[in-house]
């Protein structure tokens, strides 16, 4: 890498459901912005991240695994990380070493419950976030679906989402209420304290930028 700034270093990790799409479109990014490690044909077959035996034999991620990507002026430190619950202290992991994450989601299998889970771990970490629909072109090739079926499906995968997010922030809302309410008669106004306000704006949105649509098989994607 030679001489760089510090600053300009993040740690991103991927997280999602099992068999989501992770490992496929860290191939992707690999093969786009890894030095030539990995070429282009090979991308979203290879597994490169997967680099137990057993791994590739079972085509789950059993361990997270980090490599060094640069875009633009950036270094990228991507950690990808394992989908199944069985392997959660993998996420936590990656989480805790990570600036942010890239939370995918089957576009047609929808939210699954490590989604929950990954979203829930992005939320205790603090890290930023960005929302990727994968496998967007199942909608048609499988599903059919007409071009307002597949906006109106993708728009109910991120108000989804979204709610979910929500959910957490209503919780620590919550909570900081119980401590204030908790303490000894007196000491309620305590004007250090900053509530987190419940009327925020949703944490996806693609004008925002923090939401992508992409097919990671076929190494594809776009943002609004």
């Amino acid at each position: 890498m030679g001489d760089f700034d510090c600053r300009k270093i993040r740690n991103i990790c991927i997280l999602a459901h099992v068999d989501h799409g992770k490992t496929t479109l860290a191939d992707h990014l690999i093969a786009s912005y890894g030095g030539g490690v990995l070429h282009p044909k090979q991308a979203g077959r290879v597994r490169f991240m997967d680099y137990l035996d057993e791994e590739q034999r079972r085509a789950i991620t059993m361990k997270s695994s980090s490599i060094a990507l640069q875009y633009e002026h950036h270094y990228i430190n991507l950690i990808d990380s394992p989908g199944h619950m069985d392997f959660c202290c993998e996420v936590s992991t990656a989480a805790r070493l990570s600036d942010g994450a890239l939370v995918l989601v089957d576009a047609v299998e929808g939210v699954h419950i490590q989604t929950h889970a990954v979203l829930r771990q992005a939320w205790i970490e603090k890290l930023t976030p960005c929302l990727v629909l994968n496998k967007i072109d199942r909608l048609i090739c499988e599903l059919k679906l007409s071009p307002m079926e597949a906006y109106n499906r993708l728009q109910r995968i991120v108000h989804e989402v979204n709610g979910i997010v929500s959910a957490y922030k209503s919780e620590k809302y919550l909570s900081e209420v119980d401590l204030i309410l908790a303490r000894p008669s007196g000491q309620v106004g305590d004007e250090n304290h900053e509530f987190i306000e419940d009327d925020e704006e949703d944490t996806f949105q693609p004008q925002k930028g923090n939401v992508a649509f992409v097919c990671a098989l076929d190494g594809w994607g776009f943002s609004i």
